[in-house]
């Protein structure tokens, strides 16, 4: 007999729950990813279609963040494995 556990495993194989949670598991452990110091001058506005669009509080940081590109991408790459890839990174200004 197929266990409730299962039975919940199953349905998000099925319905690529898994990853869907894992994309949207980037906001929440941000600052896991980049570690505190880029978290605490940015934000994840969206992640769609590969393309995630981050959120910087000064145009120092966005230019920081720009030579940092490559390393960030690759980052969030590897906390999303399986369940999707970032092909482009957007900064923008925010508040």
């Amino acid at each position: 007999m197929e266990t409730f556990a299962d039975l919940l495993d199953n349905l998000a194989k099925r319905y690529a729950w898994a990853k869907k949670i894992k994309r949207n598991m980037i906001k929440n452990e941000w600052y896991k990813i980049v570690g505190i110091p880029i978290a605490s001058h940015t934000t994840v506005i969206s992640f769609e279609n590969g393309c995630l669009t981050i959120g910087v509080d000064s145009s120092t940081w966005m230019t920081e963040l720009s030579y940092l590109k490559s390393d960030i991408m690759a980052k969030i790459n590897s906390f999303l494995k399986d369940a999707g890839r970032v092909n482009k990174i957007v900064f923008r200004k925010i508040n």
